[in-house]
């Protein structure tokens, strides 16, 4: 699990990352939960789709990792150079 932390900016960045490279995943457990014949598995699933994504919200979060992967990997490149 990869968490937002408020003092490391970047933090932010590697969490979406992770979150759009499980996005398959997500939506896979939420038609597994909604689909299952347990109560609680239902339930589970109910809370997910309440907070799952919008569309756009994953969308959003793709151009923010486009946007900002640059200043992620600029230091690691100017790191490079001056080896």
């Amino acid at each position: 699990m990869i968490a937002d932390v408020a003092t490391r900016w970047n933090s932010s960045f590697y969490a979406w990352a992770r979150l759009i490279k499980l996005k398959s995943y997500i939506q896979a457990l939420l038609v597994e939960l909604m689909n299952s014949s347990e109560t609680d598995a239902k339930k589970d699933g109910k809370h997910l789709e309440e907070i799952m994504l919008t569309s756009n919200e994953w969308d959003l979060l793709q151009e923010l990792i486009s946007i900002i992967g640059p200043f992620e990997e600029a230091p690691n490149i100017l790191a490079e150079k001056n080896m």
